[in-house]
Order: structure tokens, then C-alpha cells, then sequence
């Protein structure tokens, strides 16, 4: 889709040799290198989509989540990290962390995880662990780092929280969803969200102007043109904001 304009929707499943029909209804997690695309599924399948032009599907086991950096594959499975080459082979658990929901990956290879109510970084040997965000947390869901703007965004059910990278909390907000599933960031700071909705047609990406440390809340991009096209208010404590166009996925 286009990231602007929540418009010009592209099926990338059906589109890319058949993607679709391997990881639909069983992909938990996925993650983007450069031109590689690299999926996790509930079945206990890697599947890597590189240069967009050809997929490799491995029965290297499932996972809940997945992460791309320096040149390695992280795989979060509910209880740990595995790591792997880029080719999804080598797959081995990397010592001395505890990880039970999503996890993120900075461009040095750094890996972010939630541990319970904790935000963990480590190293893709496990000797170098330390707990970044120990508090504010409730439920956490998903992490999303973002490198320009040295933000930390955790995911909880019904909000976001973004920290700074020494586990600061800077701002607290709805994320907008019915049943948020994870989130991610683009090179920018943009922040995007997940949301599984009731069906097809309510399942939704939320799409969030980058954070500032000066503002501590800020709104969705769609919301920012509504509000000053009628004045149409979003209220943060319950989450509702009106007459915003869904973008269905």
C-alpha cells in the first residue's frame, strides 16, 4: 500500500509465486530486510521471499515472531530466541535470555525482546543481556525499534508506549485497534500497527506519525487531515476517533 494515502492496495501474497497460500492463515511473524522478506508460521515453517521473485520454505520449526539484522535471522519461539544464517539454515538457540512474546532487531544485530513485562537487548551470543524498559508495562505484545529517533515502542492490547532507548517513557496512547497484534516502524519513525479487527473487512494497519520528544502524545496521519478538514477529535482515553476510512489488509 501506499504509505501516505492508505490507498493503492497490492495482494504482495498472491502477487509473489504463491506466498499466500503457504503462510496466510498460520504466519505469526515477519520482518523485512531490503529487498528479502522473511515470514514465521505456527507449522514450523521459515519462509524467505528473496528479491521478491522466489520463496524458500524450511521445516526449520515455528515461531511467533521473526527479526532481520546484520546479515542473521532471529526467531522468537515463546520462550527463547533461535538464531540462523540469512538462508534460514543453522538454526540454534542463543543462550541466557527468556522471551516470551515479539522481538526486533537494531542494523548492528542488537535484539530487543519482551520478557513478561520487561524489554530485554542482547547480543546474538546471549553474554551481553540487559533489561531496558523494567517498568510501565502491562501485557506487552509486540517492540519496534526506531533508529532515527532513538525510540523504543511497545505494544500492549489496547496502547502504545514509546520510550527512549534508555527505557524512558515519553508518551502513552491508544493504538486504535480492535485486537492489536503487533507493531513495526519504517526508516522514518512512521509507526505501524497491526490490528486483526472482527473479520476481513474491519482487520486494519494503523499508520502513526514519527514521535518527538517534545510532543507527548501525537496522532494518526489520517486523523492530523480530518481534524483540521471538520475538526473531528480523537479522544485518547477511549481510544475512539471519529470517520477515519479503514484500510483493510
Amino acid at each position: 500500500m501506499n504509505s501516505e494515502s492508505g490507498k493503492e492496495w497490492e495482494n504482495i501474497g498472491e502477487s509473489w509465486f504463491g506466498l499466500k497460500y503457504n503462510i496466510d492463515k498460520s504466519v505469526t511473524g515477519i520482518s523485512v530486510s531490503g529487498s528479502n522478506l522473511v515470514a514465521v508460521d505456527r507449522n514450523g515453517s521459515l519462509h524467505i521471499l528473496e528479491n521478491m521473485k522466489s520463496i524458500k520454505s524450511k521445516k526449520t520449526g515455528g515461531g511467533i515472531d521473526v527479526a532481520v539484522g546484520a546479515g542473521m535471522i532471529f526467531i522468537a519461539n515463546g520462550s527463547g530466541v533461535e538464531k540462523a544464517d540469512n538462508s534460514g539454515e543453522g538454526r540454534t538457540l542463543i543462550p541466557n535470555v527468556y522471551i516470551t512474546a515479539g522481538i526486533t532487531c537494531d542494523s548492528q544485530g542488537n535484539i530487543y525482546g519482551i520478557s513478561g513485562n520487561i524489554v530485554k537487548k542482547f547480543d546474538s551470543t546471549g553474554t551481553n543481556v540487559t533489561d531496558v524498559i523494567t517498568q510501565g508495562l502491562s501485557g506487552p505484545i509486540d517492540v519496534a525499534l526506531d533508529e532515527k529517533n532513538n525510540f523504543i515502542y511497545v505494544l500492549e492490547q489496547r496502547e502504545i508506549k514509546r520510550f527512549t532507548t534508555s527505557g524512558i517513557l515519553t508518551a502513552s496512547f491508544s493504538n486504535g485497534a480492535i485486537k492489536a497484534n503487533g507493531i513495526a516502524t519504517d526508516e522514518l519513525g512512521n509507526v505501524y500497527v497491526s490490528d486483526e479487527g472482527k473479520d476481513y473487512k474491519t482487520s486494519k494497519i494503523i499508520k502513526f506519525a514519527p514521535g518527538s520528544t517534545n510532543t507527548p502524545l501525537f496522532q494518526n496521519d489520517d486523523m492530523t487531515r480530518r481534524n483540521n478538514n471538520n475538526n473531528n477529535q480523537y479522544d485518547y482515553n477511549s481510544g475512539n476517533y471519529s470517520d477515519i476510512p479503514n484500510y483493510n489488509y
